[in-house]
């Protein structure tokens, strides 16, 4: 009789076990949509993302494609492709070399610049609130149906595709944090979650809009920190988890007076914008030493300052017509600076974000080196120009009339 030793059988039992392993993770991953992610999507991807470490697409946003590998030695990682960046760079490349070439010099200083920029939020809100990430550009496969799925307006033939393109990844440690230890420090734009053409809607925007960007309150807007807290809660509705955790935790009203005072500080000094818009782009965690920040997608596609905000009042005065994109680039810099302000008022702290006119002395004029010689303050001779209130309030009536596909799209996965 021939005898099979057991350490074998063991052996090949594991082997067993890790084939129908890896054939059961196949076909969850062909069948099992992430939620919120297109199917069409999902399916075109996986086709091209192969089984080396059986990389599954988990998540779309604004400008990601966010990608999990079943890797055993890096299993907290994931990756994140920038379609938009790689998508302006396949154009270029099909422009000829002299526009690949500078599309490429363009990408290698946009990596720079959110190189720059994550290691600034880390010296404003310390390294562990800022998760470790890489920038790379690396050729990745790729197929029309997807681009079809990313961006219908590009008209491409599989035929014409080459086997792989350059594409911007982010690898950034993924974290993992179950609902109850995690709150949300972002706010949809009342211009998204309101309906500004009913009254009701209209007076609450607008008395949102005097309490948390520090204008005269009308007759219709208390000057009693509970009641505007009722109001900015009304304005931003996910911040009502955020005030009945404070009034009901010590030690997370602690935490959030701290988070509050650096996101005042952060955007006061440098001026710069965040992304508080997208779910859960910044939130506070409760881990083992307390209640903690985490940064997990607080860059915006673009930079953002209150100097864009306030070149847009300026045109404003000048009867200038604004464009949809100046629009939306005020409409961000607005929106950090009211919820960085609500989060300020829930905290009850006295600190807040001001929009300092360049005219005035408060403000650092070397902010605004970078202007055109037409946007220079001292060019300013109109004697009420450090009034905003007027121009804020005519910006917030052009921005009450953004239809809902105007605005930027949220991020939804990190």
């Amino acid at each position: 009789m021939f005898y099979v030793p057991y350490s074998m059988l063991q052996c090949s039992y594991m082997k067993f076990g890790e084939g129908i392993g890896k054939i059961t993770r196949k076909i969850d991953r062909k069948i099992n949509v992430p939620e919120g992610i297109d199917p069409n999507l999902y399916h075109s991807v996986q086709k091209i993302a192969g089984d080396t470490y059986e990389p599954r697409l988990i998540g779309k946003g604004g400008e990601h494609l966010v990608f999990k590998f079943e890797d055993p030695k890096h299993p907290d990682t994931v990756y994140k492709v920038n379609y938009l960046a790689t998508a302006a760079l396949f154009n270029a490349r099909a422009s000829g070399p002299k526009d690949e070439a500078q599309a490429r010099e363009s990408l290698d200083r946009e990596i720079l610049r959110r190189s720059h920029r994550t290691r600034e939020l880390k010296d404003y809100f310390g390294h562990r609130a800022v998760p470790v990430q890489r920038y790379m550009v690396r050729d990745l496969p790729v197929n029309a149906d997807t681009i079809k799925n990313l961006i219908p307006s590009l008209n491409i033939n599989q035929n014409d595709l080459p086997e792989k393109i350059p594409a911007w990844v982010t690898v950034q440690r993924k974290i993992d944090i179950p609902p109850e230890k995690k709150l949300s420090l972002n706010g949809i734009y009342p211009e998204f979650s309101l309906d500004t053409s009913h009254e009701g809607d209209r007076r609450l925007y607008n008395s949102v809009n005097q309490i948390l960007l520090n204008q005269t309150l009308s007759s219709e807007t208390p000057d009693d920190p509970e009641l505007q807290k009722d109001y900015i809660c009304h304005g931003y509705q996910n911040l009502k988890t955020i005030r009945e955790k404070a009034e009901q935790d010590p030690e997370f009203l602690v935490a959030l007076k701290k988070v509050a005072k650096q996101l005042v500080q952060y955007m006061q000094e440098t001026g710069n914008a965040l992304d508080l818009a997208g779910k859960d782009n910044l939130i506070m965690i409760d881990d083992e030493t307390g209640w903690n920040l985490k940064m997990l997608d607080p860059l915006l596609n673009s930079d953002v300052n209150l100097t864009d905000l306030i070149i847009t009042i300026r045109h404003l005065r000048k009867d200038k017509k604004i464009p949809r994109i100046e629009k939306i680039t005020a409409l961000n810099a607005l929106n950090t600076m009211r919820i960085t302000n609500a989060l300020a008022l829930i905290a009850d702290i006295p600190d807040r974000v001001r929009l300092v006119d360049p005219l005035s002395e408060n403000l650092n004029l070397n902010n605004f080196i970078e202007l055109d010689d037409d946007e220079i303050p001292a060019n300013i001779e109109e004697p009420k120009s450090q009034d905003m209130e007027v121009p804020i309030f005519a910006l917030l009536n052009e921005l009450s009339k953004l239809k809902q596909n105007e605005l930027p799209e949220t991020k939804s996965i990190n």
